[in-house]
């Protein structure tokens, strides 16, 4: 339409790219940093300015629409300890190892639906997808969504750990079930809702043990999860930081952010486990 350049179609494809992410989590920076970070990965002045500007644009325009508040609203976050950054780690590694699994659990869900209906049509797929989900709403809705409001709740209510563990097999089974047609979809807001499982049930083991010298709060634990599972699937660590920051308001929880995403990153890479859009360009080019 355009008439734009191959280069200059990619720059703004990309920028598109941060201002959707931008838009649909009102994490301006965390768009900025996803595109530089994962998208391009490599910084240009002419790459950062068009992305600047198409975040500005998009940014401003969702709030004039539809306001300014922040995704999660947490009363009373807790400022952490700095002896808790030990836990941090811990969990940051703990959430490495289970984001290469659930790569791993997304691709094999691709392959396998991929070779039992290898011509079946692309509506067909969702309609089977959609029914089997539909079902499971039917019987019980808290299980199915994009995630936000099953993570709002474990940010603001005290969610046992049987609960929690319900939550986390039945999402873990569904995000590979709804992704494997290879349909359009999303990842974003399921893998924090994962994360902040994750990190809701670390915390809530690490208080079992009332004689341990760290405790840990539930919700800076379940933020710090959001963030350190999101970075160990798409291994960006910033976009992470940013992304919990800006959802959350918990600057204050940035060093712990910072030290978990560092271990989710490193323990990902140490087992040799592809971020997972690079899977699954890879996977689409070998088609």
């Amino acid at each position: 339409m355009f008439r734009l350049s191959k280069e200059d179609g990619f720059l703004l494809y990309t920028a598109v790219a941060g201002a959707g992410l931008s838009v649909a989590f009102n994490a301006p920076m965390a768009g900025i940093a996803f595109v530089l970070e994962e998208v391009t990965r490599k910084i240009t002045t002419r790459s950062v300015l068009i992305t600047l500007i198409a975040v500005a644009t998009s940014i401003t325009v969702f709030r004039a629409l539809f306001g300014n508040a922040i995704s999660f609203s947490i009363p009373n976050l807790i400022a952490p300890e700095l002896a808790n950054l030990i836990l941090y780690a811990v969990l940051g590694l703990i959430v490495g190892l289970i984001g290469a699994l659930y790569n791993r659990n997304i691709l094999l869900g691709l392959n396998l639906f991929s070779s039992v209906l290898p011509n079946t049509p692309a509506a067909l797929k969702a309609a089977m997808v959609g029914a089997a989900v539909g079902l499971i709403a039917y019987w019980q809705p808290s299980w199915v969504g994009g995630g936000d409001l099953q993570a709002q709740q474990i940010l603001t209510n005290n969610v046992g750990a049987q609960a929690l563990l319900t939550l986390l097999i039945v999402r873990w089974l569904l995000g590979s079930i709804s992704y494997s047609p290879s349909l359009p979809g999303g990842l974003f807001a399921p893998l924090l809702l994962l994360g902040a499982i994750i990190g809701s049930l670390f915390a809530q083991l690490i208080n079992f043990f009332p004689d341990l010298v760290f405790q840990a709060d539930t919700v800076s634990f379940a933020l710090v999860g959001m963030a350190a599972f999101f970075t160990a699937v798409v291994r960006a660590p910033f976009t992470g930081v940013l992304l919990i920051i800006e959802m959350s308001g918990g600057v204050i929880l940035t060093p712990g952010l910072l030290v978990a995403c560092v271990c989710a990153t490193l323990i990902t890479s140490y087992m040799g486990s592809p971020p997972i859009y690079d899977s699954l360009r890879a996977r689409m080019f070998s088609r």
